[in-house]
Formats: structure tokens, sequence, C-alpha cells
């Protein structure tokens, strides 16, 4: 109509890839012969979606394509993954359990680079908490004396494996209780340990535990449900008749009692000697009650030898 202007928007559209491009950005003006049209076109529609199978994901992304687009990029989390592609589809495999990831498509043109004006974003599913393992305890731990190659005697000390689960290794704690000494023998994958001893002067217990990867086991038990084993060759079967321990177990004091007694001597499990009193008039009191509940060695000497018993403090 003479004396009205108007203004037009043109934007082409492509039926093969269902596509239109972006709108002519110039209005018209007789002063020129041509109307410049920005061609730009970041790729659209991204989508991202994870994919689960047989405890193993990935991600499929898809998105429809640029105007001229010659190339895609694939960024995610704002880095390159993947070559560099020609199609409108991507799959991302490099996923760990139980993180976000956001993805980003650039398009490259000749006129430059445009990336896709959304991200993508996809959660992958936590990892399966690994199932608790049992620190079992070897069982059935016993000792006693064995022939020895061209020796007298050996100490035996045995044990049975843990039935529910395999140790990667075994400790053993041997308490020399003559020595006051103790050692520990790690890395044993053998049920069964000798050790040569002294007929006339031996006085040992024994503890083994199970080591596993992440754990290690409580004490072995003895058929009498025992956490240790003892071994001596102290000439004491006479001396252990005539000792006398009471009460036993203890809530506090105990009384020993043994002729030509010396010096009585209390251990804990691991070697220790924790107190000692001398004796006098065959009779000696020993007060226990700041030590904590559990089993103890008693070491009674004499002008003739040596004895050990085991006490129980409640």
């Amino acid at each position: 109509m003479q004396g009205t202007i108007y203004q037009y928007a043109v934007a082409a559209y492509y039926e093969n890839i269902n596509c239109t491009s972006a709108y002519a950005n110039d209005l018209y003006d007789d002063g020129k012969f041509y109307v410049r049209v920005d061609w730009a076109n970041a790729p659209t529609a991204l989508q991202a979606e994870l994919v689960e199978n047989d405890e193993e994901f990935h991600v499929d992304l898809m998105w429809r394509p640029a105007y001229q687009a010659t190339s895609y990029d694939i960024m995610r989390d704002g880095v390159k993954i993947g070559e560099t592609t020609t199609e409108t589809v991507f799959t991302d495999y490099d996923l760990e359990a139980g993180k976000t990831y956001c993805y980003q498509v650039v398009a490259h043109g000749s006129e430059g680079e445009m990336p896709s004006d959304e991200d993508a974003c996809v959660e992958t599913p936590a990892a399966p908490e690994p199932p608790v393992l049992p620190c079992s305890a070897p069982t059935h731990l016993f000792c006693d004396d064995r022939p020895a190659l061209g020796l007298s005697s050996a100490i035996h000390v045995e044990w049975q494996a843990p039935e529910d689960r395999v140790p990667d290794s075994y400790t053993l704690f041997v308490y020399d209780m003559i020595a006051n000494d103790t050692t520990i023998l790690t890395g044993m994958t053998e049920t069964v340990y000798e050790t040569l001893y002294s007929i006339d002067g031996t006085d040992k217990i024994f503890q083994v535990k199970a080591v596993y990867p992440e754990c290690e086991s409580d004490f072995a038990l003895t058929a009498n449900g025992e956490d240790f084993v003892r071994f001596t060759s102290l000439l004491v079967n006479e001396l252990d008749a005539s000792v006398n321990l009471y009460p036993n177990p203890t809530s506090g004091l105990l009384t020993i009692e043994a002729e030509n007694m010396t010096t009585v001597s209390i251990y804990n499990l691991v070697g220790q000697c924790l107190m000692e009193s001398s004796a006098k008039d065959g009779a000696v009191s020993v007060d226990l009650n700041s030590l904590q509940s559990g089993v103890y060695m008693v070491k009674v000497s004499t002008s003739t030898g040596s004895v050990m018993q085991k006490v129980i403090k409640m």
C-alpha cells in the first residue's frame, strides 16, 4: 500500500533434515542491493541418556545438526573427549560410578564455531557397597611336644583354619615366661609351628590370629574356650600339688601358699610382669584390684623350682 513501510523476516527451511535456519537480520534498505543473513546455527536439542547394562553403564548423546557445520567436538565438564566427529550422535564409555557429568556439543564450520545453548547432564549410580566379610578366627588351638630329628623334643603348636574364609596369613605370638620376652611371628601361611626347647628351662605361652587384607581376627580358641596354650618343661609336677591359689577366680585379693616360697610374680598373657612380691612364711597375699578383668599367669618361685598357674580376675 502506498505510504506504508513493511518489514519482513526470512528464514530458510530444509525439509531433508527438518531444520530451519536463523532469520535474516537486516531490514529492507533501498540503498542496498542485498540482505545480509546470519547463518550461525548452534547444535540444538542436545540429549544425554544414561544406559545401564549388566552393572556397567554409558551415556548416549544425540543432537540436531547445526547449519553448515562440518564437524563437532564433544565437551564433558568443559573438557573435550573423544575424537572430532561429523556424526550427530556420540557414546561416552569412560565413566565412573557416583558422579555427575555435563555435556556440550561445539559445532565447527567455515565461519567459526558455535556451542550448544544448553548442557545435558547425567548422574551415574553409586558403586555398590562391597560385601562385609567376616574376620573369622582360627579354631582348635593346641600344643604338645613331638620328637625332633636327631634331638629330644620340639614344641608343636597347631590350629585349624577358619571354615568360612581363607586368611592371607597368620600371626603367632610367643611369650617366654622365663626370659620375660615376646616374639611375634608374622606372615605365617601354615597352621603349624614347631620349635626346639630346653627340657629343664622352657615355659612359653602361644596365641595366634588370622590376618586378612582389611582386618585381623580375634585370638584362636582351644577346645576349652581359652585363647592361649601354654607349654612348660619345668619340673613342676610336685610343685603343682604343693602350690595353693585361692580364691580363683578372684575379685581382688589372691592368696598364694607354697613351701619354701621366695617370690610371686603376676604376668599378663603377653609376657609382661605386672607385679612381684617377696614371700615369707610360705604364704603371701597379692592385691589384684588394680588389674582389669581377665586371665593372668602367676609364677611361684621356690627354693627348689618354679611353677606357673593361671588365675582369673573378675
